[in-house]
């Protein structure tokens, strides 16, 4: 069978024609208009050829070498895989396996996958998930296809002939590929300071329930111990602007408030610990007065102090749960009357405010550990849009001075 196939009409000066539209296995594509003795060109006709095209195709097709199950070779694929993503990459790609493609395709051939069959998942993801999530789906589908290209399973990969999904009403954060709740944010300084000081009500109010004849050494650990590490938590992330990974993967080791440094040598992610996500990614960062003030009163809180303890942890000691900390973040925005705030908003706050405060971007890029000052400008490209008149003004006092 054929990567494509369909039959078309389209508006000639001399009416309606019919045609077949198909690519083949070499991923050549053919649109041929059909006729029968008398010139007519008709649905019915167009039909019967595409038929027959599908039948010489099948005569002339031979299989080039092994042909295995997508199973099969999705489970060879998954396991070279691991000799080269991170563990929250193979993560993905297992879950999406598991989820969706094997339900789908498992049974099948790897040259039983054309187009039709893509499409047709493509449209069941699409009445449920998120245009990213299914164009991830076949991304995932489309680098396991081309593993049996080159192994000669296939002569071509169907998914080069399937297009991704739009979504115009969500935008996507270019470092980390998240899609955000509504266009990428910064808060503004009252805007901070009205999300930190909710989440430190938060924290206060747990302490407060307890009562005196309370086991409150429990309570603390089970209760209390959480609240406050979420609060110091939100005020490092903005005044240090670390990835959620980072801050999870920190230990007490790797925190200097004398120096007023905090060093980025790890990640958490699921609970998995690993390298940080790139060689830009360690690095130093300096630490506010803020963030190093929420940092020692938090140390004298928690029982977990250690050198090599976790410096944001569970009651128990353990790496925290990103869904925890995100419904704490939601209710302290919901308590400062703020929508769309997430912990990432945070590290997008942190860089939109050095850059007002004049620090120039390759700094900034810097200190929040981009890969390339590429990514940097184009998360922060509003930023740096100058209001109208600057420019000139610059210029004008730097030639004044002489």
């Amino acid at each position: 069978m054929a990567l494509l196939w369909r039959i078309r009409n389209r508006k000639r000066a001399g009416g309606t024609v019919w045609l077949v539209d198909y690519v083949d296995r070499s991923g050549k594509r053919h649109q041929t208009v059909v006729r029968g003795p008398d010139g007519r060109s008709t649905r019915e006709l167009a039909e019967a050829r595409l038929d027959e095209l599908r039948e010489e195709q099948k005569k002339r097709l031979k299989p080039r070498g092994r042909r295995r199950k997508f199973s099969e070779l999705a489970e060879v694929w998954l396991a070279e895989q691991k000799k080269h993503v991170r563990a929250k990459t193979h993560g993905d790609y297992e879950r999406i396996l598991r989820l969706r493609l094997l339900p789908k395709f498992g049974e099948l051939e790897a040259m039983d996958i054309g187009v039709e069959e893509i499409q047709q998942l493509q449209s069941e993801m699409a009445e449920t998930l998120h245009p990213l999530t299914n164009n991830k789906t076949l991304v995932v589908l489309s680098m396991i296809l081309s593993s049996a290209v080159a192994t000669k399973e296939l002569d071509a990969n169907p998914c080069d002939h399937v297009r991704r999904l739009a979504d115009p009403d969500k935008e996507v954060d270019p470092e980390t590929g998240e899609v955000m709740e509504g266009a990428q944010r910064t808060l503004t300084k009252p805007q901070l300071a009205s999300l930190l000081a909710a989440s430190r009500e938060i924290a206060e109010e747990a302490r407060r329930m307890v009562g005196p004849k309370d086991n409150r050494r429990a309570i603390h650990r089970r209760f209390i111990h959480p609240h406050w590490c979420y609060h110091t938590l939100l005020v490092v992330a903005a005044e240090t602007g670390l990835r959620r990974s980072e801050l999870f993967g920190l230990w007490w080791e790797d925190i200097d408030t004398n120096l007023r440094t905090v060093r980025v040598r790890r990640a958490c992610i699921d609970g998995t610990f690993g390298k940080p996500k790139s060689e830009e990614s360690r690095r130093t960062v300096e630490l506010t007065t803020a963030a190093v003030s929420a940092l020692q009163a938090w140390r004298l809180r928690t029982p977990f102090k250690n050198p090599r303890h976790l410096a944001f942890c569970t009651d128990k000691g353990g790496p925290l749960s990103g869904n925890k900390v995100t419904a704490h973040v939601r209710a302290a925005a919901k308590r400062a009357k703020l929508e769309e705030v997430g912990l990432h908003t945070l590290r997008h706050t942190y860089g939109s405010h050095l850059l007002a405060a004049g620090e120039d971007l390759a700094t900034v890029s810097a200190a929040l550990g981009h890969a390339s000052i590429t990514i940097t400008a184009d998360v922060y490209l509003h930023d740096l849009k100058k209001a109208p008149g600057a420019i000139a003004g610059k210029l004008e006092a730097f030639r004044a001075a002489g």
